[in-house]
């Protein structure tokens, strides 16, 4: 094992440490924080599940069923992504709308 593999993580914790990245920053939107902050955190997980995603589509599924054919998570993550990229740009756009009527 060379010094890159030791200190590079594979690709199962980079996962992992995506999902705990988007859970932490739902948890700290809340009723009471301000606009601009929910803003900030929003826009932050949606990039993130965006990339995450985008990641998990070109590299890790596709290895993944190289080995596993016909897998039930895997056939359903590609529904499950369109809809989180739906649900990210609706959200966005009630943002935008909602910072509209403010102004």
């Amino acid at each position: 094992m060379n010094a890159v593999t030791r200190l590079t993580p594979s690709i199962t914790t980079m996962i992992r440490m995506d999902h705990t990245h988007v859970f932490a920053l739902f948890h700290r939107y809340k009723a009471d924080t301000p606009d601009g902050r929910k803003r900030a955190l929003l826009a932050n997980a949606c990039l993130a599940l965006e990339v995450h995603a985008q990641l998990e589509e070109e590299i890790f599924y596709p290895a993944l069923r190289r080995v596993i054919s016909d897998d039930q998570v895997l056939n359903k993550s590609g529904p499950e992504h369109d809809e989180m990229r739906e649900r990210s740009a609706r959200c966005a756009i009630s943002w935008r709308r909602r910072i509209t009527f403010q102004l």
